[in-house]
């Protein structure tokens, strides 16, 4: 009998050594929290449950689908992962809550989830709260909805917007119906600037011409090039062979007709003041040009009647001819 017993009792140690073990594997050093540790409706959260055990379980991802919420709660759990850290388990569930209030997951075992049949690890997670922003706040209705919120300045900006916007809009709008008047002003623009710059050509070329060495048939010649030049762009009608009679008559046709009403000063009109002036200028420079050799330049007196241009006459020419330009391009021509 008393070796019967002795048996018995060996059993019963052996039994414990190697099986108890087994059937409670969870360890008083079990831990379990949340996080963050305030976790509201809608919040992304983390319930992390680490253990020790003696089952050697692998480090998986698992399915979620064993996790059932004992009260109906509206829990969406978006992962479970099982990792492992020297002697410890960490379980962490990632879950989305819906619902305010306690919840609580069912047991399960966690052993047959990793695909361990032989073995039997039983998970017990304690129940946990969803917070509510309301009571916390001490809010029981909804607030009325902010004002939107701008940057510094923003309103002073929209108003420079607004202003440029409707200026631009009025000038376009102006365009459109004045389109008509308003090409014909950037044609008249653009024509003056091509009086001016022809009229400046005309100048420049005159001063160099005075100071050129050439023969004074020679420097009529050029002269008239450089008015007949000038002419032909201001009124838009060829001059290069309009006799001096003829070029009086082609200024008052270029003006429709309106030469003699044109008061270029208050004493005298622009044909005395200029055009007669200039068509006496066309005719003397002829007259060298063509009049040298003949009988009119041998007779006398021969000081007015030679072919040749009097001491200071360039100068006097090249100054009368800038006074008639100048006079073409005042306002009242």
């Amino acid at each position: 009998m008393k070796s019967e017993y002795s048996l018995k009792i060996l059993f019963v140690t052996i039994f414990c050594i190697f099986f108890t073990p087994h059937l409670f594997s969870q360890q008083d050093s079990a831990e379990e929290y949340l996080v963050p540790k305030n976790v509201y409706v809608g919040d992304s959260a983390a319930l992390i449950y680490s253990f020790s055990s003696s089952i050697v379980l692998p480090q998986v991802s698992l399915e979620s689908d064993f996790l059932k919420e004992e009260s109906g709660k509206d829990i969406e759990v978006k992962n479970v992962s099982l990792t492992k850290s020297e002697n410890f388990y960490t379980l962490t569930i990632n879950f989305v809550p819906w619902e305010t209030g306690t919840f609580c997951f069912l047991p399960f075992d966690l052993a047959k989830e990793c695909g361990l049949s032989s073995d039997s690890l039983i998970i017990n997670l304690k129940q946990q709260t969803i917070a509510s922003i309301s009571e916390n706040l001490g809010e029981n209705s909804l607030r009325p909805p902010l004002a939107p919120q701008t940057l510094p300045g923003t309103s002073y900006f929209v108003w420079a917007a607004t202003i440029f916007l409707f200026i631009l809009i009025s000038a376009l709008f102006f365009v459109i119906i004045r389109f008509r008047f308003v090409l014909e002003q950037i044609l008249q623009f653009k024509e003056k600037l091509r009086y001016k710059k022809n009229a400046r050509l005309a100048k420049r070329s005159l001063k160099a011409l005075n100071s050129a060495s050439l023969l004074d048939s020679d420097f009529c010649s050029q002269w008239q090039k450089i008015m007949r030049d000038y002419l032909s762009v201001r009124f838009g009608r060829s001059f290069d062979s309009v006799v001096p009679s003829k070029i009086e008559p082609l200024i008052n046709e270029c003006t429709g007709g309106f030469l003699y009403e044109i008061q270029n000063f208050p004493e005298e009109s622009i044909v005395e003041s200029t055009i007669e002036p200039l068509v006496s200028l066309f005719v003397r420079t002829d007259y060298i040009r063509f009049a040298n050799g003949s009988l009119d330049s041998r007779t006398t007196p021969l000081e007015e009647n030679s072919a040749a241009l009097l001491k200071g006459e360039r100068e006097s020419i090249i100054e009368l001819s800038i006074h008639c330009i100048q006079n073409f391009e005042s306002e009242a021509v």
